[in-house]
């Protein structure tokens, strides 16, 4: 075990641990095309693979639609789970995460992704994760949306992501930051599988308790050790 602890290095705690909900909507940096597209209006689904930050973006933006009273909210369908539960009566906008697992009728399930599309034709805007492409549906009730794919992110942004996740859980004063070419390894090695860099750099914190400028070359040799812990597919 190293003999620093965190706070001796400026933190309450690793600062790559599991997160509460609440913690997730601080630390979250909604992506600029995600942010773009909501100012645009209508409908949106946010397109991505596992770890690509569709969860965080939508706690963050059902947050900032709290925050300026407009009637929303968020559900997050389970996995084996084919329905949502949540009444959209009187909301103005639904966020729905892991959309692409709404039934689509059948013997014995009923159409959950129309009952919402149909949700949709009565005035609830319609923001939802999915890992799948659901533009087929839309169209088949005429609605028009957008897409927001969710790539790696770029050297700005990944910086943007990386500071506000040392700054939530940092003590003052602490210097603790990635330089430019340890945030550019990151992005090539890890692309846009945010959760996976995640998990590494819990690793990173926890054996190496770095101080002051993270540099890319320790990142490197601990990539050496790294096991990503085996996730089931969404």
């Amino acid at each position: 075990m190293p003999e620093r602890s965190f706070p001796d290095i400026g933190f309450q705690c690793n600062p790559f641990r599991a997160m509460t909900r609440e913690e997730w909507i601080r630390a979250a940096i909604i992506p600029e095309a995600a942010g773009r597209a909501i100012t645009a209006g209508g409908h949106i689904q946010l397109l991505g693979g596992t770890g690509s930050g569709k969860t965080s973006s939508l706690l963050a933006l059902g947050d900032q639609f709290h925050k300026a009273g407009i009637r929303s909210a968020y559900e997050y369908i389970p996995r084996k789970e084919k329905s949502y539960r949540t009444s959209t009566d009187g909301l103005e906008i639904f966020l729905l995460d892991e959309a692409q697992r709404l039934s689509l009728g059948g013997f014995f399930s009923g159409n959950e992704m129309a009952r919402l599309l149909d949700a949709a034709r009565t005035g609830v805007r319609l923001i939802l994760g999915t890992h799948e492409d659901l533009s087929p549906a839309f169209r088949s009730r005429g609605l028009s949306f957008a897409t927001v794919t969710l790539s790696t992110p770029g050297a700005e942004e990944l910086a943007g992501i990386l500071r506000r996740r040392l700054n939530l859980f940092s003590l003052e004063p602490n210097h603790t930051k990635f330089s430019p070419e340890a945030v550019d390894w990151l992005r090539s090695e890890f692309g846009p599988n945010l959760r996976t860099m995640e998990y590494f750099l819990y690793d990173y914190f926890q054996a190496e308790r770095p101080e002051g400028i993270v540099a890319v070359g320790p990142l490197q040799k601990s990539l050496d050790s790294f096991k990503p812990p085996v996730v089931e597919e969404e």
